[in-house]
Formats: C-alpha cells, sequence, structure tokens
C-alpha cells in the first residue's frame, strides 16, 4: 500500500475474496495510506461469506495522532507486537533475521567481523533513537531494511577486493583466498557508503551527521580486526569488563558471544552516551504520561483542563533543549508555571459565573492545591537535587494531592494503580 497501483489491487482484491467463501486478504502497510483506510468499511460487505478474513498491517507510531476508522478498528481483532528494545536483542534480530547463514558461509574469514560491525553498528543507531533528542536530535525511522542494504552493499565492496588480490601478481595460482589482509579492505568506501548513503540517507542535520560519522570512523577501520579493539571506549559490560570485539572467526562463535557477553543490564554508555541520560529519559517519560493523562481528563471547568495543560506540559516542554537541568533552572520553570496557573486561577474566579459545580472546583483549588503548592515545588526540588531519577516519584506525588484534595476522582483512575506504577518506573 501507498501508491495509487495499491490502490486498485487492493479494491479487486477486497472485493474478489468476499464474494467467494474461505477467501483471506493481506493489505500491509496501511499507515502509509490512512485516507484509503479510513474509507475501506465501506467497501467490505456487511454479511461476507463463508470464512471470508481481512488482515491488516500498520506501524501505530506512523499514525500518531491521525484519527483511524472507529468502525473498523471495534470490529476487528487487534494485535500488538512490538520489538525489544536493547542492544543484545538487536544483535540477536539481525543475525536472525539479515545475517543468516547462506549469506556468511562464504570467504573471507574476515567477512564474519564485518558482519558483526554491522550488527552493532545498528544497534547502536536503534538504541540511540529511544535517547532522542539527545541520541538523535529526532526519533528517525531506521529499521532491519537498513541494515539489510549496508551488508549487501559492503559484501560487493569486500568481494570486489577480494576479487582484486586474488588477480595480482602476488597470487600466482589465481586461486580465491579464504583470507584478505585488513587492509586491503576498502574501508574509504564502506564508510562512505554508511555515511551518505544507507543510515546518513535518512539524516536531515548536521549534528546528526557529525555524531554517525563518528561512529562509522571509530568502527570501520583496520584497528577492528585488533585483538583488543574495543566496541565503545569506556562502555563495560555488567560485570564491569571493558566491551571488546569478539575473538570469534564463525557466525556461530559470534551468536555464542552475544549470548554470554551481553546479558547485563545495557546503559547509555554502550551507544557512546553519558549515564545520566537515562535519568533524562524517565523524567520526559514521566512528563509525557502526565501530560497525556490529564488531557484526557473531563473537568468541569475549563480552566481545569488548561490547569492541567500548564502543569503537566511543564517538564515536557521547557525541557527539551536540556537534557540535564540544573537545580536553579528547574525551580525557575515550576515557579512560572505556578505565576500562570494562579493568574489563570483569577480570570476564572473574574468571569465564572456558571453552574455551582465549576465554583466549587475553583475552590477547592485555591484552598487546598496552591496553599501548598510551594513547600510541595520546594519539597520536589530537594529530592531532585539529591536524586535526580526521583523526579517520576515527585510528579507521582503530586497526583497523589491533588486527588486528595478532591480534583481527582478515584473512580475514574486506571485501574490498579497504573499512573503510579508507570510514573514510578
Amino acid at each position: 500500500m501507498g501508491s495509487p497501483e495499491g490502490y486498485s489491487l487492493a479494491d479487486r482484491a477486497v472485493a474478489a475474496v468476499t464474494k467467494q467463501q474461505g477467501r483471506w486478504a493481506l493489505l500491509t502497510n496501511m499507515h502509509l495510506c490512512l485516507p484509503y483506510f479510513r474509507t475501506l468499511d465501506r467497501k467490505l460487505p456487511t454479511h461476507p461469506q463463508g470464512n471470508f478474513k481481512l488482515f491488516i498491517t500498520l506501524d501505530i507510531e506512523a499514525c500518531s495522532g491521525q484519527a483511524l476508522p472507529d468502525t473498523l478498528m471495534k470490529s476487528a481483532r487487534i494485535l500488538m507486537f512490538e520489538a525489544p528494545t536493547g542492544v543484545r536483542p538487536s544483535l540477536q534480530r539481525s543475525y536472525a533475521e539479515v545475517l543468516l547463514p547462506a549469506r556468511v558461509q562464504r570467504g573471507p574469514v574476515e567477512r564474519n567481523r564485518l558482519h558483526f560491525l554491522l550488527a552493532w553498528l545498528h544497534a547502536i543507531v536503534l538504541e540511540r533513537v529511544r535517547y532522542a533528542p539527545v541520541g538523535w536530535t529526532k526519533e528517525f525511522d531506521f529499521s532491519e531494511a537498513d541494515l539489510s542494504c549496508a551488508v549487501e552493499l559492503t559484501d560487493k565492496w569486500l568481494d570486489e577486493a577480494l576479487e582484486a588480490s586474488s588477480s595480482s601478481e602476488d597470487n600466482p595460482t589465481k586461486r580465491r583466498l579464504i583470507n584478505i589482509d585488513p587492509a586491503k579492505i576498502p574501508w574509504e568506501a564502506i564508510r562512505t557508503t554508511l555515511i551518505d548513503v544507507v543510515y546518513g540517507g535518512r539524516l536531515d542535520n548536521d549534528t546528526d551527521r557529525e555524531a554517525l560519522t563518528s561512529i562509522v570512523e571509530y568502527l570501520f577501520s583496520p584497528k577492528a580486526y585488533h585483538k583488543d579493539f574495543l566496541l565503545n571506549p569506556g562502555a563495560v559490560d555488567g560485570d564491569g569488563v571493558l566491551l571488546r570485539v569478539p575473538d570469534a572467526r564463525k557466525r556461530e562463535d559470534f551468536l555464542t558471544v552475544i549470548d554470554t557477553l551481553f546479558t547485563g543490564k545495557p546503559t547509555p554508555q554502550w551507544v557512546g552516551l553519558q549515564p545520566e541520560v537515562e535519568n533524562y529519559l524517565k523524567a520526559r517519560r514521566a512528563g509525557r504520561c502526565l501530560a497525556m493523562w490529564l488531557q484526557l481528563r473531563s473537568f468541569d471547568v475549563d480552566f481545569s483542563m488548561r490547569f492541567g495543560r500548564k502543569l503537566a506540559l511543564a517538564l515536557q516542554n521547557d525541557t527539551e533543549d536540556a537534557p540535564f537541568i540544573s537545580h536553579k533552572h528547574l525551580k525557575e520553570i515550576l515557579s512560572r508555571q505556578v505565576r500562570e496557573i494562579r493568574s489563570l486561577n483569577d480570570m476564572a474566579n473574574k468571569e465564572s459565573q456558571e453552574a455551582n459545580s465549576s465554583k466549587e472546583t475553583i475552590r477547592i483549588m485555591d484552598s487546598h492545591f496552591f496553599a501548598t503548592m510551594d513547600s510541595d515545588v520546594e519539597a520536589m526540588l530537594a529530592y531532585i537535587g539529591t536524586k535526580q531519577e526521583g523526579l517520576a516519584r515527585s510528579v507521582a506525588a503530586l497526583v497523589v494531592r491533588a486527588q486528595q484534595a478532591g480534583l481527582i476522582d478515584q473512580d475514574n483512575q486506571p485501574p490498579n494503580g497504573m499512573l503510579n506504577s508507570t510514573l514510578t518506573q
């Protein structure tokens, strides 16, 4: 899907299978044609023949913020599949889906280590997406197709270098070599392909391109075949041992190393980031969660919704450009939000002459929440000053205080304390 030809083919396929018993149809990549997807339910029969089934695949992230057909979504059985994140699952997935035995069971021996370096680079690229806008400036849509393209082009460069070495004057028998000198591998061509074509083709700014260039230039050089070559200087495994390139020659050996070496909890240092980035990621996740949750609340007064947005987006919007927030800067952010909320409260008191429930809501806010806001802010800042990952718990504490003050209806909160558990993880 995604092209005009796909629309006509889909129409014919759906029309054909709905008229015959026991036929199935599969429409893939429906996120590329959402306007067509919204009209699909009108093209389906009310009473289909026999065991008719229609399968639809789409990337839910690509549909973020866009409307999906309600009728079709409610009547469908929805299955969500999400690949596990992390360096180790990414390496395992690369060998299971791209670096298959048929691809790697050919010379020279150096090809296996080159493939591992490509898989390691791909794992770094994917993992840094999780830490956007620190890892990359935005969440670029990298996929296994990028790795497949990188392996295909790198194999092409390696085959040409191997052919040239086999035909050279120092190989009088003109036999096909099972080894190649790492210095004769066309590193410059491989680096240019990865930076300008494969992964760099998705980047749209100099900052990300410089980060990618530094990673590729470090990994893809003759030094990568040294015994003590570090995959990332300063990165250690679960036992505190520096991560070195596996001393392996076969695909099976690399798989064994992946299953044993990368068993510890991954850290941002594995992908070239500082350890504090994990705290920043938790803080942004908590802010986003609270923002989405408060925007779903249906208070009686429009002011309350504005209040929820201001409070929830304080940490989300004001911290986008600063991955590490100082105590002073965070205090300024929260103090500014308190002043704006109080200003909105004064306007609401002057303008609101509506239902008693609206007045009661504003009165509760003024008497129970704002009276203790300053102390809550100071408590939050003191806690964050000593342990920044406590930000999520502090936000959860504010939610509990608002719940006790009557701002949040306990009967309508997420089941099983979902909100609090999410914020505190």
